[in-house]
C-alpha cells in the first residue's frame, strides 16, 4: 500500500519534471529543450496525457481571446491552427502519411515504404483535409 502521506524526496521530483520538460520538448515546439534521448522519453510516455492537456489549454485559451474580437469561423481556423503549430504538425504529418499508406493497393511491405515517403499523395492529402475540416468545424460548434 502506497502512503499518500509520504513526501516526495526533492531529487524524485526533479526528475519527474525533467521527464515533463523532455515529453513537451518531444510533443510540442517549445524551446523547454529535451536533454534525453527518444528512448528515455518513451519511457515516460504516461507523461504524454498531461502534456497534451497543457497544448489543449492553451489553444483554448487563444481561442478564448480571440473569439472576443473575430467572428466565431475565423476564431476557430486560428484557434485549430494555432493547435497546430504548437505540436509542429507532427500528428498532421503522420496523419498525411498514414492516408497514403491506406489507400495503396499492394503488398504490405509496400505500405511500410509508403509511412516514411516524403512526398504526400492524394490519400495523404484526402486525410489531412477530412481531418483539419472535420476539426474546425467541430471547434465551430463548441465555441459557436
Amino acid at each position: 500500500m502506497y502512503d499518500l502521506r509520504r513526501r516526495m524526496p526533492l531529487s524524485e521530483v526533479a526528475f519527474m519534471l525533467k521527464a515533463l520538460f523532455n515529453n513537451f520538448g518531444f510533443l510540442s515546439i517549445l524551446p523547454v529543450g529535451m536533454a534525453d534521448s527518444l528512448e528515455d522519453v518513451a519511457k515516460h510516455m504516461y507523461m504524454f496525457p498531461i502534456v497534451g492537456a497543457a497544448l489543449g489549454l492553451g489553444a483554448g485559451f487563444i481561442l478564448s481571446f480571440l473569439q472576443t474580437g473575430l467572428p466565431t469561423s475565423v476564431a476557430a481556423v486560428l484557434g485549430f491552427f494555432t493547435l497546430l503549430i504548437l505540436t509542429g504538425f507532427h500528428h498532421l504529418d503522420g496523419l498525411l502519411d498514414m492516408g497514403d499508406a491506406l489507400i495503396y493497393r499492394g503488398t504490405p511491405a509496400r505500405r511500410r515504404e509508403i509511412l516514411h515517403d516524403t512526398a504526400t499523395g492524394v490519400g495523404g492529402f484526402g486525410a489531412g483535409l477530412f481531418i483539419t475540416l472535420a476539426g474546425v468545424f467541430v471547434t465551430i460548434e463548441f465555441i459557436g
